[in-house]
């Protein structure tokens, strides 16, 4: 028995008396013609949402058709890439944007709005040769240009970085592990495919370049006002792919930790943590290697505020009065008026760095045990600040030479949110917890709540 109840743009049907809900998606029919057809809501996990038409509603797009697609993107980097480029020069200076995150922002810009337009799902493996050939454009743009000029010069410096590490692009695979079945039933699964990628990547970096590459394309192309779709571009999840498969690395390491809230026995502990960073920094140097030696920066306003300077101050001198590690937190260097900061650790074997992270991950279960006895209108506050306390302890000790912010972060942070019922969250810059007070990153956590939860809604 089936029967049925039509809206604007969804189908529920009842089929035996299950309720299946179908979507109305774009499509294409077998002569290339765009189509509209009702598809399984469930289907659509898999292709991108509901702009995202899959490869099993009519015929793939056809060589001739995507090769065309990517002619219009070459054409597109060779026209405006240098115009482009020099519009962005500025554009977020101060959250870190770097001349390689705006070269691969113009791309990824150039790559989704041409895909959009043919309705190409991410689901197409062919999206690799077409950022491939975007690059090689962009690359071949920046060696035209006088390198005499310092920032050019730089440019050209970047450009030829990406030459060896984007000659190994993995965007569909990424996406594909992003957008797949393994998320379901996980909190993960909520966020709106497109988004998925900018899971893995800072909004500080991601949001002053979509703003502006959003303001340049309605410059040139008319396009309607309140367009925002560079903000929500899933190639932008590629912005720290100067490292080898970093988004891919990310996908692994979101894929662990919601396995990992699945199995009701699995806890936190020195061994969970290496397997993490493993994982999310497969393609790091020494990955998943322990206590070697570590340095990092604290910048006043980015990474480091005044109460969390006193915060990670206290905890430095602690780990070398009472724990004899040689580690330090001092002045650095002057940069454009700036103190810059620098924590300096030395190596510290295998067995030092187990039972420091395990004392720290049994003052977090034992932080938690007692926020339960809070009243209920301070007991959520109390198991965030908990997890907060713990990733800060492993971040400032840098557990690992590379990846300890995504690992700590991102991650386990979400992982630690998560496992007490907490929304997932997004901080605007990850870094924060390097060197910003635990009460101001209790703040950046509800702030970054906010953020995942528009971005489930968003497509």
């Amino acid at each position: 028995m089936i029967g049925a109840v039509r809206g604007k743009d969804k189908l529920l049907i009842n089929l035996n008396g299950e309720e299946i809900e179908m979507i109305k998606v774009p499509a294409r029919g077998g002569d290339n013609t765009r189509k509209s057809l009702y598809v399984p809501r469930e289907e659509l996990r898999l292709h991108g949402g509901v702009n995202q038409p899959t490869q099993n509603i009519g015929p793939a797009l056809s060589e001739s058709s995507f090769a065309q697609i990517t002619k219009k993107i070459q054409q597109n980097v060779a026209d405006h890439f240098e115009h482009d480029f020099e519009a962005l020069k500025n554009v977020g200076n101060e959250e870190g944007v770097s001349p390689g995150h705006r070269c691969i922002g113009l791309v990824a810009h150039y790559v989704w709005h041409a895909l959009q337009e043919e309705d190409v799902p991410l689901s197409d493996s062919r999206i690799n040769q077409a950022l491939k050939a975007s690059i090689n454009s962009a690359i071949s743009v920046a060696e035209e240009w006088d390198t005499a000029q310092p920032f050019n010069a730089r440019s050209l410096e970047v450009f030829e970085a990406l030459r060896g590490h984007m000659s190994h692009v993995k965007a569909h695979e990424s996406f594909e592990l992003l957008l797949s079945e393994k998320f379901a039933g996980t909190p993960f699964e909520k966020i709106a495919p497109n988004n998925r990628s900018l899971m893995c990547v800072d909004p500080c970096k991601v949001i002053p370049l979509g703003k502006k590459l959003d303001e340049i394309r309605k410059a040139q192309d008319n396009a309607s006002p309140g367009t925002d779709t560079s903000r929500h571009n899933p190639f932008m999840g590629l912005l720290f792919n100067k490292e080898a498969n970093y988004l891919g690395d990310m996908g692994n390491g979101w894929l662990s930790i919601m396995n990992s809230l699945q199995d009701k026995t699995v806890d936190p502990s020195y061994d969970f943590i290496v397997a993490l960073h493993k994982t999310a920094a497969a393609s790091t140097t020494g990955s998943g290697k322990a206590g070697v030696p570590a340095n990092f920066f604290l910048i006043p306003g980015g990474n480091l505020s005044p109460a969390g300077q006193q915060e990670t101050n206290q905890f430095i001198e602690k780990l070398r009065q009472d724990d004899g590690i040689d580690i330090s937190f001092k002045f650095a260097y002057k940069e454009h008026g700036k103190d810059i900061y620098a924590i300096r650790r030395g190596e510290v074997d295998t067995d030092t760095v187990k039972n420091l992270v395990n004392t720290w991950i049994g003052e977090y279960q034992v932080a938690s045990k007692n926020a339960d006895s809070q009243p209920l209108t301070e007991k959520s506050d109390a198991k965030v600040l908990a997890a907060i306390d713990l990733c800060q302890k492993l971040e400032r000790f840098h557990v690992f030479k590379d990846g300890n912010c995504r690992t700590f972060g991102v991650l386990l942070l979400n992982y630690l949110l998560a496992k007490e019922g907490e929304p997932l969250t997004l901080l605007d810059n990850p870094n924060t917890i390097d060197g910003f007070s635990r009460q101001e990153m209790l703040q950046l956590v509800r702030e970054g709540q906010a953020r995942v939860k528009e971005m489930e809604q968003q497509t």
